[in-house]
């Protein structure tokens, strides 16, 4: 723990010093606005081959940020208007067709309203399927047949007036997986998750920061999954606040509240499961010329009653958040500190492993997630098309989950709803908890991202995480390469190359260290004209046999080619 702390120590001093060598002369261009890449929409814009969409398994821990209203306006500015100056027409349709390799269908549509000063609505259905034969490394197993699929449904659409607007949401999704053997042996039983809910969002429409300001969510969910498990969530936040002037050094302060419900509730084998947090924050927050100041509390209560365990507890966490712009739009040096609950909910750590075990109602419990962190990093634009962000974070976690492998032989398998008259061998994975304990964390990270006009761009973001002890399923360290080129808009290329690993497994009290997986994806699209285009997307380029869980291989090479019309 000692170490840690050090090393953490270390680190952020070496940021301080790299800040204070600052002689050499710089240019001032715009300011720095991190943004996530166009890669982060590659999956809507690029369809990709079922096998490559589900990445590694590991849990994310880190905090989240969240939404908050807006502190501050700018000055209105009259816009120059143009005599003639057409508006850009609006598309009611938009639909994706493709095929792949390894029996991989692929459909795509959005439908939405035109342009609109008071209303906006849409749709979007999704599906992408594969059903194929994986060989096995090893010839003494038989080879794996997998049988996955995913399906979207979404409805929604706003309302704008003079003070609000009114967002809302209607989703379906139903996900299937099943692996099985041609031994007839289950390596996991058939997994469905069937999920549907409504999203609510009601905010305030104002251009005046001095005015009252509001926003609040609401989103309740309903997950079924065949293994009988039921599980409903409701979810409310809102935050509101206002600025005030208190004289020249503070004459954009912004006093906010925020606070949050989440309930959540399940039922498994006539087994019942309720969990509860509740999160108020005030906070201040300060404009002083180029240097802006956070200061804020957490009063969390989060609660449990289920199988193992009844208690309600609270957590107490500072919130500050500091950035100087040393060099305005140029150098920027921040630091801070921040605290949450979060919940183990069924819905949350099915997304990250659904291959858990059928018998869930006996390992299944809803812990609370409770983490810490500390903060301090740079920011530079080291010219107007070369950005760079480098972050140091120390975070410690109390009931940190992982997955354990597990197998089991039963003549029963609910998943399939048959009796076998030889015992079904099957691996899965349950849920465990780091309890006894917290487990702390030194991530290092930096991000570099290159933009030359608008025909290339690319983002590196590499990421490093030492942990006080193992943990199954957390990558050591992580690497993403995010390019795009567009010649003419014509053509457009987009790749990415992931690398990560040195993660260790936990199977049947067996631990080890895996190997760094990679995976290479390109993707092309040529478009004929405003209605037409066609598209190609080819996933694991190296063609590596990778293991995001143990005894679930992934593809090799893929590919997927397909056509897109726009009304």
């Amino acid at each position: 723990m000692k170490k840690i702390i050090f090393t953490f120590l270390g680190v952020s001093i070496l940021f301080v010093a790299v800040a204070q060598d600052l002689n050499e002369q710089v240019t001032v261009v715009a300011p720095y606005q991190p943004k996530l890449t166009d890669v982060v929409y590659k999956i809507n814009r690029q369809p990709q081959t079922l096998d490559t969409t589900f990445k590694t398994g590991a849990l994310r821990y880190d905090i989240i940020s969240r939404k908050v209203i807006t502190s501050f306006g700018t000055e209105n500015i009259k816009p120059a208007r143009v005599a003639g100056e057409p508006i850009e027409k609006l598309s009611p349709l938009h639909a994706r067709a493709g095929y792949g390799n390894y029996k991989t269908p692929y459909a795509e549509l959005f439908v939405g309203s035109l342009r609109s000063q008071k209303w906006q609505g849409g749709a979007h259905l999704k599906h992408r399927s594969s059903q194929s034969t994986i060989e096995p490394d090893d010839d003494d197993n038989a080879p794996y047949i997998y049988d996955n699929s995913v399906n979207q449904a979404e409805l929604f659409g706003s309302l704008v007036t003079d003070k609000v607007q009114l967002s809302s949401m209607l989703y379906f999704n139903r996900n299937r997986f099943s692996i099985l053997q041609d031994t007839g042996y289950p390596v996991s039983p058939k997994r469905i998750y069937s999920n549907m809910g409504i999203n609510l969002n009601l905010e305030d429409n104002m251009l005046d920061p001095t005015k009252f300001r509001h926003k609040t969510q609401v989103n309740i969910n309903y997950l079924n999954a065949n293994v009988n498990f039921n599980e409903i969530g409701i979810e409310v936040s809102t935050d509101i606040g206002k600025q005030y002037d208190f004289g020249d050094h503070f004459s954009e302060t912004f006093i906010g509240f925020s606070g949050e419900v989440n309930m959540h509730g399940a039922v498994c084998d006539s087994l019942s499961f309720n969990s509860n947090t509740i999160k108020l924050q005030p906070y201040v927050s300060v404009n002083l010329k180029n240097h802006r100041f956070k200061i804020g509390l957490k009063f969390n209560t989060y609660s449990n009653d289920s199988r193992t365990e009844r208690y309600m507890k609270m957590q107490l966490a500072p919130v500050l958040d500091f950035r100087f712009n040393l060099v305005p739009s140029v150098f920027a040096v921040y630091l801070g500190m921040d605290g949450d609950v979060n919940q183990y909910t069924y819905r949350y750590i099915t997304k990250s492993n659904p291959f858990l075990d059928y018998r869930l109602s006996t390992t299944f419990d809803y812990k609370p997630d409770l983490q810490r962190q500390y903060y301090a990093g740079i920011s530079t634009a080291v010219s107007k098309r070369l950005n760079l962000k480098l972050q140091s974070t120390f975070v410690t976690y109390q009931n940190l989950c992982y997955f354990y492998g597990t197998t089991g032989l039963s003549a029963f398998d609910p998943s399939y709803g048959i009796i076998s008259p030889t015992p079904r061998v099957s691996y899965r994975y349950v849920p465990a908890y780091i309890t006894e304990k917290t487990i702390s964390c030194v991530q290092l990270q930096g991000d570099l991202s290159y933009q030359w006009d608008e025909k290339f761009s690319t983002h590196l973001m590499g990421r490093f995480n030492y942990y006080d002890q193992q943990v199954p399923y957390r990558p050591i360290h992580e690497m993403t390469l995010d390019l795009r080129y567009s010649m003419q808009d014509k053509i457009i290329i987009k790749s990415q190359l992931m690398v990560g690993g040195d993660f260790y497994t936990n199977v049947m009290n067996e631990e080890k260290l895996n190997k760094t997986m990679a995976d290479w994806s390109i993707d092309v699209e040529y478009r004929f004209n405003k209605q037409f285009s066609a598209f190609a997307d080819f996933n694991n380029i190296l063609n590596q046999r990778n293991y995001l869980w143990e005894w679930y291989p992934t593809y090799r090479f893929n590919f997927l080619v397909g056509l897109s019309f726009t009304l």
